[in-house]
């Protein structure tokens, strides 16, 4: 029994640890080995593949004895831990617990997470994907971007991680957090900008986020690359989401928590009393719309206010116009779309 907890990590640089105490691992091939067992871990990797891993297309004169020579030194590299390197023909395979790498543990939590989605618990799956993502602490194995396994390693970890975070996503939208999707939502955009699932989850917090223009200006965004890239339009389900922001689908807030509380800060009120047409003309060149002013409009009706408000439209988008009974803020569009 291992006296000391036993800690891998291919989430970041190799590394390796009893206790608190580093295994030193120096020798570039032994660690190119072991990232490739930890890679697949507790499963056979037959040595024609450990061998392409590590020298690809140019192997040395008798590769199967290069790859002895380079599993002896991992052997002796890991001390204490030797024993969890097992030959296993057609090739070997290293022995851990599952909640010792941080590969594996990434996704024991990821599978909890998803139960918990699946028992309708969004809260508890938003921490258990949390938890999942928090296991990469850096860049996956850097240090070994020399070797042919690594592109392919590290792409399939990227997917992985990008998988997880559009789960996340769900689950945070089920329960409100459409705040925290667009902490990192860029980021992951700017990687993969052409993912349609990463895509909606942006519209949907945008828009809950009282920011309609930007969650259209998003899909038109991702339209134009899959166009110009691809010659495609977007999925139909991204093409109805879009169809539900425009029409201000109101079950798209469903799940806002903040829907009660959603007024902010008002700056200044500027009141228009609209009565005759030459009036409304003259008060239009007298306003001097600030971002945070609110503009309520008040009148009869027939007085054309919302003429007004398309005289303003091109240089107003972002501001507040209420039509007298409370003040909100709502953008313009959504106040065209009340009064129209």
């Amino acid at each position: 029994m291992q006296e000391h907890p036993v800690s891998f990590r291919v989430l970041s640089s190799l590394d390796v640890r009893v206790g608190a105490d580093s295994t030193k691992i120096a020798a570039p091939r032994p660690r190119a080995l072991l990232a490739q067992l930890l890679l697949n871990a507790n499963q056979t990797v037959s040595t024609s593949a450990l061998i392409d891993g590590m020298w690809g297309g140019q192997p040395p004169q008798h590769p199967e004895s290069a790859l002895h020579v380079v599993v002896c030194r991992l052997r002796r590299a890991l001390g204490e831990l030797a024993p969890r390197l097992v030959r296993d023909a057609p090739g070997y395979r290293i022995e851990l617990d599952p909640e010792e790498l941080d590969f594996l543990r990434a996704r024991l939590r990821a599978q909890e997470a998803d139960a918990a989605m699946r028992a309708g618990d969004a809260a508890r799956a938003s921490a258990l994907f949390d938890d999942a993502l928090a296991c990469w602490t850096g860049e996956p194995l850097a240090e070994l971007a020399t070797f042919p396994f690594y592109d392919l390693a590290t792409t399939r970890l990227r997917q992985l991680q990008l998988g997880y975070v559009e789960a996340r996503n769900a689950a945070y939208l089920r329960c409100g957090r459409h705040l925290d999707v667009l902490k990192d939502v860029d980021e992951w955009i700017e990687i993969e900008p052409w993912r349609e699932r990463l895509r909606a989850h942006q519209m949907v917090a945008l828009y809950r986020s009282d920011r309609q223009i930007e969650a259209l200006a998003a899909y038109e965004e991702l339209r134009r690359l899959l166009v110009n890239d691809f010659g495609v339009e977007p999925h139909a389900d991204l093409q109805r989401l879009q169809g539900r922001i425009l029409r201000r689908d109101p079950t798209l807030l469903a799940n806002r928590l903040d829907v009660q509380s959603r007024e902010q800060p008002l700056s200044s009120v500027n009141v228009i009393d609209l009565t005759t047409q030459s009036e409304r003309r003259e008060r239009l060149r007298e306003i001097t719309l600030d971002p945070a002013d609110v503009v309520m409009v008040e009148g009869g009706p027939g007085v054309e206010k919302s003429w007004l408000v398309a005289e303003v439209r091109s240089g107003a988008t972002d501001h507040a116009f209420d039509r007298g009974d409370t003040l909100r803020r709502v953008s313009l569009t959504d106040w065209l779309a009340e009064t129209n």
